[in-house]
């Protein structure tokens, strides 16, 4: 390997630095100039941490070559960050007592460059530099057939039990579901699971060692891993929960699955960030259409063309052309290729 592991947590240091901006929280260093150096110098075997001066020069030299101007300055605000042997060494002195937690609270580390990092991850804009993970992580064969569960937090019965019975009978057929532990829609996938066979994991966004967000699903996450699954983050484990973090991990949730099916949502909220990313990373994204105009629904029925798109609305109207519209598991079956089931709900109908 090029990097070895503690040069890995410096990176994912590194990409989890954050500064506020008014509410809002953005990351101090461009993630993609960061990704850009990382990429660069794998490809040139070229170490930025322990090269010489020269092989650093060269290896600057082929990255701002390949930019625009806009993009050099951010990887220079990089390349300077690294030059100052005095934050280096604060990066390294943190890099090694993230890694001693990590020992300590039996957290496993897999890199970009281990044979057992997801292609699935590796093939996105932004690969995580280092994963840090609990329990059973799926291998790359178990990830072929997986799906990310999500939906709105403000969840109502109906897609309650759409979510638990779709991951129900899913995890039956060992097909993993992936998601994000929110409230509302995500639980319910992952309750759904966990009272099947057991196939979910979470991905979250803050470090593993950070108390569980929400506070509500600290004993679902220990569900989780006590049937088999998997909690995930690609920050380091003191890393502290955030909303930049909680963005950045739908791009994961929607990257390590071949599917996305969106239960419920509204006009607003994550599960847009999700479908974007998942359509951008030409994943197949299923939405729930119900056969009645229903309060929460909104944002299914705009993602399936059935309502006018509002200003601002975080999904394009080139992403939503390629959305498909699941009103019954059998289609979804079909797409994952499922035995088809029969789950009664709310509206008198089977989702099957």
């Amino acid at each position: 390997m090029v990097y070895d592991l503690i040069e890995y947590i410096v990176f994912s240091i590194i990409y989890s630095e954050i500064e506020k901006r008014g509410k809002y929280s953005i990351q101090t260093y461009s993630a993609s100039a960061l990704q850009n150096m990382f990429k660069t110098s794998l490809e040139s075997n070229t170490n930025i941490f322990k090269c010489t001066n020269e092989e650093l020069a060269i290896l600057m030299d082929k990255i701002m070559n390949n930019l625009k101007e806009s993009q050099k300055s951010k990887v220079l605000e990089i390349y300077r960050l690294l030059e100052n042997s005095k934050i280096k060494n604060k990066l390294f002195k943190r890099a090694l007592e993230e890694y001693s937690m990590c020992i300590e609270n039996k957290i496993s580390l897999m890199p970009y460059e281990s044979l057992n990092y997801p292609e699935k991850l590796r093939n996105i804009k932004d690969s995580p530099f280092l994963l840090y993970y609990i329990g059973n992580f799926p291998v790359e064969k178990d990830l072929e057939k997986s799906i990310a569960i999500v939906g709105s937090r403000d969840s109502v019965k109906l897609s309650e039990d759409i979510s638990y019975n779709t991951a129900f009978e899913l995890s039956k057929s060992k097909i993993w579901n992936i998601s994000g532990l929110a409230l509302g829609i995500d639980s319910f996938g992952h309750l759904g699971s966990i009272d099947s066979e057991g196939y979910t994991g979470a991905v979250l966004g803050q470090g593993l060692l950070d108390p569980i967000f929400p506070k509500e699903n600290m004993e679902l996450s220990e569900k989780i891993l006590k049937m088999g699954g998997f909690l995930v983050s690609e920050l380091p484990p003191s890393t502290k929960i955030d909303g930049i973090f909680l963005i950045l991990r739908d791009r994961l949730q929607s990257a390590l699955t071949d599917s996305v099916f969106v239960v419920q949502t509204g006009k607003k909220g994550g599960t847009l960030n999700t479908v974007n990313y998942a359509v951008n990373q030409s994943k197949t994204v299923y939405v729930f259409e119900p056969t009645e105009i229903l309060d929460g629904f909104e944002g299914n029925l705009i993602l399936l063309n059935k309502l006018e798109i509002p200003e601002k609305f975080k999904v394009s109207k080139k992403n939503i052309e390629k959305i498909k519209s699941v009103k019954n598991v059998l289609e979804l079956k079909k797409e994952v290729g499922l035995v088809c089931f029969k789950v009664q709900i709310t509206m008198d109908e089977y989702f099957c």
